[in-house]
């Protein structure tokens, strides 16, 4: 299949408050657009305010789509989002009309644009066994267990992470090779799109004060009103959304162990280093435009041609 052939899309990232939002809407409206969800929290019914959904007037202005999708209780993972996606994506192309890609969570928009590694399911035999060594004789058992079989990963994985060592000992135990081999292996897989990729890229201090407001916005517009409610309804606290920046600092809150005046300033700081977190991700992706607040009029240009490419 030719490139010219792949459905087109416009994927819109960067870190939290930074405007990606209101920035796809803009584009949806000028070239005919849907708007597709990529955040993992925005899919989840009932948690509202501490993810900034978009409101119901932007909603009414352009077709949004995989917001509200699943319960508090339902898993989630790049591999149900693309499931979910693909279809609506098709659909939207299949009218016509421009699919905006819109979100925060990286690894949904990787998966999207360039696929998953065909690597096995978890595996709940070995996660015991490996949670159990994580648990008794620490990371570093693990990562010893590791580099017996391979000294090189270090170079691939976050070593740090227990999660990602977990993960490679079981490609390793299940495949008999070591997942980075697998993905280098992936890298040759056909693209099922042709995208044009957009990476947010606002002020440092202008982005600390824009997460600022929208803690105190947060808070302002009822985010733990919003928390007592989601509790009655769904009160088992080990519920992942429970997890999210606001939802976690509210818990504390209301155990005790938050001042009301300083739930806002520490949803501020936990999101500020998410933010962080967000940009290094986008770093070590390929094929994006970096866009600074000034360059969406020249950005929206290049989109057009892109758009108008045969």
């Amino acid at each position: 299949m030719g490139e010219s052939s792949k459905p087109k899309l416009v994927a819109v990232q960067g870190p939290t408050a930074s405007g990606k939002s209101g920035f796809a809407i803009r584009l949806a409206l000028r070239f005919d657009g849907e708007i597709v969800n990529a955040d993992s929290l925005q899919r989840v019914r009932h948690f509202d305010i501490g993810t900034a959904k978009p409101t119901p007037e932007e909603s009414a202005r352009i077709a949004h789509h995989l917001f509200d999708a699943i319960e508090p209780a339902e898993p989630t993972d790049a591999g149900r989002y693309l499931a979910a996606a693909r279809p609506v994506i098709a659909a939207i192309a299949a009218r016509g009309r421009v699919p905006v890609v819109v979100g925060g969570t990286g690894l949904y928009v990787r998966a999207l644009l360039y696929g998953l590694v065909a690597l096995p399911p978890r595996n709940e035999t070995l996660r015991s066994e490996y949670e159990a060594i994580l648990r008794t004789q620490g990371r570093e058992a693990l990562v010893e267990q590791l580099l017996f079989q391979c000294p090189d990963a270090p170079t691939h994985i976050d070593c740090r992470n227990p999660a990602r060592v977990v993960r490679a000992l079981e490609v390793l135990a299940l495949t008999g090779q070591p997942i980075w081999r697998w993905q280098a292996e992936h890298r040759f897989a056909e693209r099922p799109y042709e995208a044009f990729s957009i990476a947010l890229n606002p002020d440092p201090d202008v982005l600390a004060e824009r997460i600022a407001r929208r803690s105190e916005r947060m808070v302002e517009a009822g985010l733990v009103e919003e928390v007592k409610d989601l509790l009655r309804r769904f009160p088992d606290r080990s519920l992942k959304p429970y997890g999210a920046i606001g939802y976690r600092q509210v818990l504390e809150y209301l155990g005790g162990g938050l001042a009301y005046d300083a739930l806002a300033p520490a949803i501020t700081r936990a999101t500020w280093h998410y933010a962080r977190k967000q940009l290094s991700w986008l770093r070590t992706e390929k094929n994006l435009r970096w866009m600074r607040p000034e360059e969406e009029s020249a950005v929206a240009e290049e989109i057009a041609a892109f758009l108008a490419r045969a």
